[in-house]
């Protein structure tokens, strides 16, 4: 009976950090440890030079081979087991994604460019539960009854371990073992212009290794555009073209922030955070029935216009709006606030930002995963349950 109790005492459940790595920022002499476009393994290279010159130049003032070769790292691996894409959802796709950013030497320490990129790699159900079982195996951990200990935020276990450690040793090569070019499924982007006020969306649905480019759900369009009129400040001024129909005050508060809180009746303020939280309930909205610019903004509206009116009762203006999970669901990013940042997972510079839809989305994960009777693709038994 002590030998049972010690070891219950001792497992390890899988939590949010499991399904969502950010990576911490390396030191300068381990940059070369992280995952960059060429590193591959059975299913061959990560992102290849024959896909990624098909893009746009993501960073204007560098040469793109050199941003190939050099700069592009993970700096975030997502492994989501039910990725729903369907208007109303009916289905889902387990995949691995990852977050790609520019990395650069900064004053003798690591830093980021506003520029991103985001690969997506299938997974049938089969392959999906070997990688969850493996990476459990890995972490010595339990994936039954699956819960979370601690919030969203850097990735607790490199920080421990870092990058020299068996931890990312281990995990990166799972990652390398279950994605390449043989499963790479899209590719989406958000590149910067010079003057870093100005974001371009678009992407890539791959197939057969042809590319073809993506319609933005909400402006049937193949690219939406964000442009910043102040930059440095925490009150948003953000323009969106083309701008989809429907929530209006969402993206007129977004222009100008500074005068909609001074100006507009606590009904139109609102309104705008309703329409913000919720893009960030995955219960509501995912990929298919929203545009990229609306995602990427929710931060900094539902950041701005919460903070800004502490006392208003936002619980119950938002009842039935917001999110409802079953884990710890802080922001550990809350005390960066910049209306110019459009980022939802990854680094301003050098600072973490978190969304709260990516808390969401790892929440809901992790609730479709305890649901399951084993670690598995539950919507190939029922795909309602997506």
């Amino acid at each position: 009976m002590l030998f049972i109790s010690i070891r219950s005492f001792s497992q390890v459940y899988l939590g949010l950090n499991d399904l969502t790595h950010l990576l911490p920022l390396p030191a300068t002499d381990h940059i070369s440890a992280l995952l960059h476009p060429r590193s591959n393994g059975p299913r061959g290279e990560l992102l290849p030079y024959t896909l990624y010159q098909k893009l746009p130049r993501m960073v204007p003032n560098l040469d793109p081979l050199m941003l190939y070769q050099q700069s592009w790292k993970v700096i975030a691996i997502r492994l989501d087991p039910c990725f729903v894409e369907t208007a109303p959802a009916r289905s889902c796709q387990p995949q691995i994604r990852l977050v790609w950013q520019p990395l650069l030497v900064k004053e003798y320490s690591v830093g980021t460019i506003d520029a991103t990129l985001q690969t997506f790699y299938n997974l049938t159900a089969t392959e999906w539960q070997a990688l969850i079982q493996q990476y459990a195996q890995l972490k010595n951990a339990r994936v039954r009854n699956v819960r979370s200990a601690q919030a969203l935020q850097v990735s607790p276990q490199l920080l421990n371990s870092g990058y020299q450690g068996a931890y990312w040793k281990g995990f990166s090569q799972l990652v390398l073992n279950y994605a390449g070019t043989q499963n790479l499924a899209r590719l989406t982007f958000m590149n910067v212009n010079a003057m870093g006020n100005m974001w371009v969306f678009a992407g890539y649905n791959i197939q057969n290794g042809m590319m073809g480019l993506m319609k933005i759900p909400g402006i049937d369009k193949n690219s939406q555009v964000v442009s910043a009129t102040r930059l440095g400040s925490p009150e948003v001024f953000l323009s969106v073209v083309p701008t989809p129909t429907g929530s209006e005050h969402y993206f007129n508060f977004s222009k100008n922030s500074e005068v909609a809180k001074r100006t507009w009746s606590p009904d139109l303020i609102q309104a705008a955070t309703k329409s913000a939280i919720e893009l960030e309930n995955p219960r509501r909205h995912n990929s298919a029935t929203v545009s990229c610019a609306s995602c990427h903004m929710t931060r900094s509206v539902s950041m701005l216009t919460r903070g800004s009116f502490p006392s208003w009762n936002w619980g119950q203006i938002l009842q039935g709006i917001v999110y409802v999970g079953s884990t710890d669901a802080t922001n550990t990013t809350l005390s960066f606030l910049r209306g110019d940042s459009l980022r939802m997972l990854g680094y301003f510079d050098r600072t973490p930002v978190i969304s709260d839809r990516v808390i969401h989305e790892t929440d809901l994960s992790l609730r479709f995963m305890g649901a399951a009777s084993k670690v598995s693709n539950l919507c190939t038994r029922n795909p309602g349950g997506c």
